[in-house]
């Protein structure tokens, strides 16, 4: 018989943790990056997006707090489509924009810390976090 989990384990805290780490990244990254453009206009688009990314983000990081497994397979393939999406024009050719390589070694660093904050969901103890909760009895079905 599967055991409840009546304490969030360390390594969702240790998510949490690294998800907000890299929230602080990616500011940074954006900032940096518009500044390196030097579109006024793009910053602000930017903003925009920034925070409806961070809205949706959040969100899901609060589902994955409080135990809900939907949300942790979300953030998964949201992770993959990010890059599969970011290396395939890479492989056609695309000319990209050019950046500082500053920047570059800091997306790096974000990916990495991505990678590393979704492993630790996926681990034997988190795994026990996100089984759902057992049944109740019913008069059709006892126990």
């Amino acid at each position: 018989m599967l055991r409840a989990v009546y304490e969030r384990p360390r390594q969702i805290k240790w998510f949490v943790g690294l998800q907000i780490l890299g929230a602080a990244m990616g500011i940074v990254l954006v900032a940096a990056l518009s500044k390196d453009l030097g579109l006024e206009i793009g910053r602000y688009h930017s903003l925009f997006l920034l925070f409806f990314y961070f809205a949706i983000k959040g969100f899901f990081v609060w589902k994955i707090w409080t135990g809900r497994n939907w949300a942790r397979l979300t953030m998964l393939a949201w992770f993959l489509y990010t890059y599969i999406r970011y290396f395939i024009p890479r492989g056609f050719g695309v000319t990209q924009i050019p950046v500082a390589p500053i920047i570059k070694i800091g997306s790096i660093g974000l990916a990495i810390l991505q990678v590393s904050s979704l492993a630790l969901l996926f681990v034997p103890r988190a795994n026990e976090w996100f089984r759902p909760a057992p049944a109740k009895e019913s008069l059709l079905f006892p126990r």
